[in-house]
């Protein structure tokens, strides 16, 4: 299963399942990209551009419910900090909840 899978790739098929795939008190804005060269360096190792690539496409084949939470993510993708990747990772968090092992 894809869903799976992809939760495999990211070591986040543990996670504590939610009942949203996206945290509406959480607002993200271009203000919270990253500035310094610290964190510049923290996300240099996250794949943030992976998880968004393979998050679009179970929008597609298999959860359309993640759309809205999927294109706000990949809004800051040339340049993710790490409240941005939270929010990715609430998805999955969200997709944790949606299919069974």
């Amino acid at each position: 299963m894809y869903i799976d899978s992809i939760l495999q790739c990211f070591s986040f098929d543990k996670l504590k399942p939610l009942s949203t795939p996206f945290d509406t008190q959480v607002h993200l804005t271009l203000e919270q990209a990253p500035v310094t060269a610290e964190e510049f360096t923290i996300m240099h190792n996250v794949p943030y551009c992976k998880a968004i690539s393979m998050l679009n496409w179970a929008t597609l084949a298999t959860h359309p419910d993640i759309t809205f939470a999927v294109l706000t993510v990949a809004h800051f993708a040339s340049n993710p900090g790490m409240l941005y990747w939270d929010a990715v990772k609430h998805v999955f968090h969200y997709l944790t909840s949606t299919y069974c092992t």
